[in-house]
């Protein structure tokens, strides 16, 4: 990659303000149902591919779980007075 690139990459900053216990469960129940969505669909249709396609994605989903948990940017959680302070500090109003 170029080194523009690079930079622009190590620039930018993910804040989540706020989310709640509920919208977690939410999202992951709504992942969930899509992947046994696509495997219930497989099976009462015997289409193996779609069987797969179903168990590949849970896979994935739960691969991408780990990586998200044990990134470095995780690593990185604040309290909400401490975000003001890293955001006032980083990204002073003009």
């Amino acid at each position: 990659m170029s080194d523009d690139l690079m930079d622009k990459l190590e620039k930018t900053h993910v804040v989540i303000i706020h989310e709640t216990v509920a919208e977690s469960w939410g999202r992951d129940f709504g992942t969930f149902c899509l992947i046994v969505g696509f495997w219930s669909l497989g099976y009462f249709t015997d289409s193996g591919g779609l069987q797969w396609l179903g168990v590949i994605m849970a896979l994935f989903v739960t691969a991408l779980r780990i990586l998200a948990m044990t990134s470095k940017r995780m690593k990185s959680r604040m309290t909400p007075d401490e975000a003001r302070a890293w955001l006032d500090r980083e990204f002073p109003r003009k």
